[in-house]
This record gives C-alpha cells, sequence and structure tokens, in this order.
C-alpha cells in the first residue's frame, strides 16, 4: 500500500480509531476521505508525518479531544472537513497551513474563536457554525481574508454587531451570521457585496429597517 494516494473508505460502518501509524503505512498519501463512519477516539498526533497529504476528510463520525498540534506539519494540506464529531479544541500550530476549505461545524468547540483562524489568508470557505463559540466577531474580519467565497457562523453564541467592513469580502457569496446574539443594525454597507447570493440573518437581535439591503435587490 506504500504507492497508495487516494484513500476512500466514506459511508461505511468502520469503527475504532485511526491507526497511530498511518503514515507510516501511506508514505505518499495525498487524499484520505473517512466520512460518515463510526469512528472514535483522538486524531493520532503522528497523523502530521503524511507530508504529502493535500485533503483529509473526517467528517460524520465520533472523534473527540483537541486537534493534535502535529495537522500544523501538514503544508501541503489545502482541505480539512471536520465536521459533526465532537473535537473539543483547535491548536494555534494550524495557523501553519495554507488551507482553502477549513470546515469544522458541529463539534464542542467553545469560547472565542482563536484568532489566527481570521488570518488564514488562503481560505475561501469556512464554517464554525453548530458549535458553542462567543464573543464578537473581529472588525476587520476580512482584512487577511481576501478570497473568502462562505462563511458559516450560524448556530453559535456570538454577539455584538455584524462587522461594517464584511464589505471588504469581495469574493464573499455566503454568509451565514443564523442562530447567535448579533444585535443592532444590518451594516449599511453589506450591500456593497455584489457577488453575495445567501444571506442568512435570521433568529438573532437585529434591529433597525431594511434599507442597507436595497443594493442586494438590485443586484
Amino acid at each position: 500500500m506504500s504507492s497508495l494516494k487516494v484513500m476512500t473508505l466514506s459511508e461505511n460502518e468502520l469503527c475504532g480509531s485511526l491507526p497511530d501509524n498511518i503514515c507510516r503505512s501511506l508514505p505518499v498519501i495525498q487524499e484520505i476521505y473517512i466520512t460518515s463512519n463510526k469512528l472514535s477516539g483522538p486524531i493520532p498526533s503522528k497523523l502530521g508525518k503524511c507530508k504529502e497529504l493535500r485533503v483529509l476528510s473526517l467528517g460524520d463520525n465520533g472523534f473527540s479531544g483537541a486537534v493534535p498540534q502535529s495537522i500544523g506539519n501538514l503544508t501541503t494540506l489545502r482541505e480539512l472537513y471536520l465536521g459533526d464529531n465532537k473535537f473539543t479544541g483547535i491548536p494555534k500550530e494550524m495557523s501553519n497551513l495554507q488551507l482553502e476549505i477549513l470546515f469544522l461545524f458541529n463539534n464542542s468547540l467553545e469560547g472565542l474563536v482563536p484568532l489566527f483562524v481570521f488570518n488564514m489568508s488562503t481560505l475561501n470557505k469556512m464554517a464554525l457554525s453548530s458549535n458553542e463559540f462567543n464573543g464578537s466577531l473581529p472588525e476587520n474580519i476580512c482584512q487577511y481574508l481576501p478570497v473568502i467565497q462562505e462563511i458559516y457562523f450560524g448556530i453559535n453564541k456570538f454577539s455584538g454587531p455584524i462587522p461594517s467592513k464584511l464589505c471588504q469580502c469581495k469574493e464573499l457569496r455566503l454568509l451565514g451570521l443564523d442562530d447567535n446574539n448579533f444585535s443592532g443594525g444590518i451594516p449599511q454597507n453589506i450591500g456593497n457585496l455584489k457577488k453575495l447570493k445567501e444571506l442568512y440573518l435570521e433568529n438573532n437581535k437585529l434591529i433597525g429597517t431594511l434599507s442597507s439591503l436595497q443594493l442586494l435587490f438590485i443586484y
């Protein structure tokens, strides 16, 4: 199996944990898909030795604990799918990655979103929905996310105003902030997001009028 580059085991009934030596057995693996199984336990710390890994998809299982620090060694990783698990933490070493897709929805993550998440300049899709994140979003959220296209932050405990500088996310096509505690008005310049196709703001504490959405109605 040493020459294997793509492994897909999704949508089965596999159980147990990932082998600790998975990278030794798969030294040139580039894509791992093991979604929708019954796997559990932590992600092995030695997974960081899969030096050629580009896609890691472990969603819809029962993985738990913190994502290991060694994931920061996967410098070729571009897509990380860890949604629908029981993860409790993400390491600052993840800031070493040049991810394009980061899915962490429906886990057991809580507290403030680590600032490094908003500094991953290569991200175009980010899903943190259905966790216990709280606090406010950084006002300059778009400054270091220049190519972000989809933001899913729904079903958390975020509060405060929606950042007025969201209009600087010029490539944004989907914005999901539903089911939180955002307050104040809808930013007047949100209508400048000319590529925006989907906007989810329901079940918050927003006030004011719909005047800020007039440009969206036109586009």
